[in-house]
């Protein structure tokens, strides 16, 4: 809770006052192994910087004097956040001693996506554990990650490093694993990248952090190896990502939940966590405590119900026990992009290089080219019902699935996903749905537990759907799938949202044959071709296509001053494609198939008009076709239907 901004344990080491500090510095090396209970050395790593540099404390003091300005002038104009979501780009720097320690893509595809969740609050835990005591003060912080695309020099990257060292297990007194010429590896620059170095550490540490305010070339989070992501080399309990979301709130400003003043309340002394709506806590929480947590050390200094906020992402509770950032915390957060780390929404790094045609794409569908696309309605003034099959209806359907089985010996990593929207209309065009990936589950088959989950707004698809193009939807990190699994889309219900995927005919599928799915307003998943009770009986497929990508291709497509002026259509189309060069001259137009092969090339030397390309013969599916000169280079997604 917010008393005195500036006054506390965290002001007066910016000051160089001593003043009860809880941990000692400069300790030797012990076990690499978990510890019992939640390490974070961010107060003292940082305390250790403005003593070798004390130029820093003044540094940190005006980023944070310029943070609460801004988080005074929110609260002013009762606004949290614009509609706007931030995307930080990520480079995982992997820096490992043994097999161990190198961990694998898949666990750091893990933790991206975790971070997604717990950023978004589409955590699952979130909504199955939380009280409503702290329920309506629970945060969608509209800050999402990826992995970096390009690298700073623009070329493509997987946003991975990996660096072979014999210095491991690495200290935070001397930040080795930050500098290549110290067994680690040199930071990305911090005004475009979240770094974040994965490593073992020394002392049971498990992580640790930078505030805004600091060096530059030491700027980022550090995690121990397995204490990050939620698969591999993860160890309980800190096996569900919550150590990178706690360090990385750190990185964006939030101090601990209990104001790090030694255990003191404000009443006598103690200092707060510059945040309106937590609970003034006394200290610390390990483990898992029962709620409400009204006495013992880390209790709340009121002593009164709701007691303390233990399962706030800033405490030091096991990571099965903390699910939530609140309102407050948020603000502060996006104060700080805004003001101290504002430099990083300027970047690039989520984008990928222009030439985006470096790699390798493929697909796993179940469309066949003979299937008629279809959409089936349920108005009718008879039995009251209104809405579609496939999308929103008087059922309050929740979801709507395709299901994929993984054919081939090894798994796939799926990097986006193209899907046809027949209908997609909003009362208010930033209103949300997600697209998500489910696995499937071995007994029944149903969608099962959330392997991905990106949040899209109306007005992001709006165009898609009148255009009758489709959507291309790329994920943050790829995720992996070894055998079946779901595509599709879950949302919520507001007056005006109308959100309906295509589908196949009738006749498209045989009897019991249909790969579509839904999920029922009482929660429960089921076949589309179910012929139940509550039912339709109907055998049909959505036009849903996943799409993997290798590490230096992609589908996405240009979006700068020249892409304006280069008009392709029909898109999707059957047999030819026009291409409107507008005033453009000496441009070559070439497609691509989705291996990166090229198919068709037109020149168009002294064109600046009408160009038109014959596309009868080729297979259907997804193409990318790039416009381009000495000066640019435009690049358009195609479907061939």
């Amino acid at each position: 809770m917010i008393k005195n901004i500036l006054i506390g344990y965290f002001t007066l080491i910016l000051l160089g006052i001593s003043y009860a500090q809880p941990k000692v510095f400069n300790r030797p090396n012990q076990s690499s192994s978990i510890p019992s209970q939640r390490t974070c050395a961010t107060v003292e790593y940082n305390e250790q910087m403005y003593i070798k540099h004390p130029e820093l404390r003044a540094q940190r003091l005006k980023a944070i004097q310029s943070i609460n300005q801004k988080v005074k002038e929110i609260e002013l104009n009762g606004e949290i956040k614009s509609n706007a979501i931030v995307t930080i780009p990520v480079v995982v720097h992997v820096v490992y001693a043994n097999a161990a320690q190198n961990i694998s893509d898949a666990q750091i595809y893990s933790q991206i996506n975790i971070l997604n969740q717990d950023y978004r609050k589409i955590n699952s835990d979130f909504n199955s554990s939380i009280n409503t005591a702290f329920g309506n003060v629970g945060a969608d912080c509209q800050i999402e990650f990826c992995l970096a695309q390009q690298d700073p020099d623009g070329f493509s990257t997987t946003g991975i490093t990996r660096t072979s060292t014999n210095s491991a297990p690495f200290q935070q007194a001397s930040d080795a694993v930050k500098y290549t010429a110290m067994g680690g590896q040199d930071a990305w620059p911090s005004t475009k990248y979240l770094n974040i170095w994965v490593c073992d550490l020394s002392n049971n540490l498990l992580g640790y952090a930078q505030f805004p305010g600091g060096l530059a070339t030491t700027d980022g989070v550090v995690i121990k190896y397995n204490a990050f992501g939620n698969t591999g080399a993860a160890v309980a309990p800190y096996n569900s990502g919550r150590t990178a979301t706690h360090e990385v709130g750190h990185w964006l400003s939030l101090i601990h939940i209990w104001g790090d003043d030694g255990g003191a309340c404000v009443s006598n002394g103690g200092a707060d966590d510059l945040v309106s709506d937590t609970p003034e806590q006394k200290d610390q929480n390990f483990g898992c405590p029962n709620y409400p947590l009204i006495t013992g050390t880390g209790a709340n200094c009121s002593g009164a119900n709701p007691g303390a906020m233990f399962m706030n992402f800033m405490d030091y509770t096991d990571d099965d026990c903390m699910f939530m950032f609140t309102n407050g915390q948020s603000v502060r957060m996006n104060a700080a992009l805004t003001t101290t780390r504002s430099s990083i929404l300027a970047s690039n790094g989520c984008k990928p290089p222009n030439a985006v045609l470096q790699g390798k794409c493929d697909s796993i569908s179940n469309w066949k080219k003979s299937y008629t696309e279809s959409l089936y309605s349920n108005f009718s003034t008879v039995n009251n019902t209104w809405g579609y099959v496939t999308g929103h209806n008087n059922y309050l359907d929740k979801a709507k699935a395709e299901r994929f089985l993984n054919t081939s010996p090894t798994n796939l990593d799926i990097t986006g996903c193209l899907i046809k929207f027949r209908k997609a209309t909003a009362s208010n065009s930033n209103n949300v749905f997600y697209f998500k990936m489910w696995d499937a589950d071995s007994a029944s088959g149903s969608p099962s537990s959330t392997l991905v989950s990106k949040s899209l707004t109306y007005n992001s698809i709006i165009s898609d759907a009148v255009a009758g193009a489709m959507t291309y939807i790329e994920l943050p990190a790829p995720v992996t799938v070894s055998s079946s699994f779901f595509a599709g889309v879950e949302y919520g219900y507001s007056a005006g949202d109308t959100l309906a995927v295509a589908s196949t005919s009738l006749t498209d599928l045989g009897t019991n044959l249909g790969t579509a799915w839904e999920k029922w307003s009482d929660n429960s998943w089921n076949k589309i071709a179910a012929n139940t009770t509550n039912g339709w009986g109907l055998d049909l497929g959505l036009k849903i296509i996943p799409v993997m990508c290798d590490s230096t291709s992609s589908l996405k497509e240009s979006s700068d001053n020249y892409s304006s002026l280069i008009e392709v259509f029909p898109n999707p189309t059957s047999n030819e494609l026009f291409v409107n060069l507008s005033h453009l001259r000496n441009t070559q137009i070439e497609l691509f198939d989705i291996s990166g092969k090229s198919v068709r090339i037109l020149n168009a030397e002294n064109s600046k008009g009408l160009c038109k390309m014959n596309t009868s013969d080729l297979e259907r599916g997804i193409y990318i076709l790039t416009v381009s000169n000495a000066n640019y280079k435009v690049v358009k997604r195609i479907i061939l239907e």
